[in-house]
């Protein structure tokens, strides 16, 4: 036998353990325990992935609901979901989308609502921002309307 060997008493019984036995187990429930945890987290991304795209629907259908009809109910909705889109998107986006809402609320409140072409241009690089997110495409949009239906 080698020179690793491990005795264990338990009462009057001895019990000689292989070193290198040991060791491998450790490190097979080790490596297992790490496979695990990046299986883990991998799937923790891809259902924040997941959230993510559906914030970003219901973020744009919200906006269109907003030019199509801008009463209290329509605003609420959008004011909902830009605090979701701000939380499970990057800094980009999320600084777009807040700038958007607060210029949004600022010039209703004075009673100058946003001049169409100002509108576009938020538009246009809220969803350039969300389509480089999303990794769909690096080629940006030069132009992004909604129209009232």
């Amino acid at each position: 036998m080698s020179g690793f060997q491990i005795y264990v008493s338990y009462g009057q019984h001895r019990i000689n353990i292989n070193h290198s036995a040991c060791l491998g187990a450790l490190i097979s429930s080790l490596f297992s325990l790490l496979g695990k945890k990046q299986e883990y987290a991998i799937e923790r991304l891809a259902k924040i992935d997941d959230v993510r795209r559906e914030e970003l629907a219901i973020y744009l259908d919200s906006l269109q609901r907003m030019v199509n009809e801008g009463n209290r109910d329509n605003f609420l909705k959008l004011q909902a979901s830009t605090n979701r889109v701000v939380l499970y998107s990057g800094p980009e986006l999320s600084n777009l989308v807040i700038d958007y809402f607060n210029t949004l609320v600022d010039r209703t409140n004075s009673g100058h609502p946003l001049l169409h072409d100002e509108q576009e241009e938020f538009l246009t690089e809220i969803v350039n921002a969300m389509r480089a997110e999303l990794g769909i495409t690096k080629i940006k949009l030069k132009r992004v309307r909604m129209v009232r239906a």
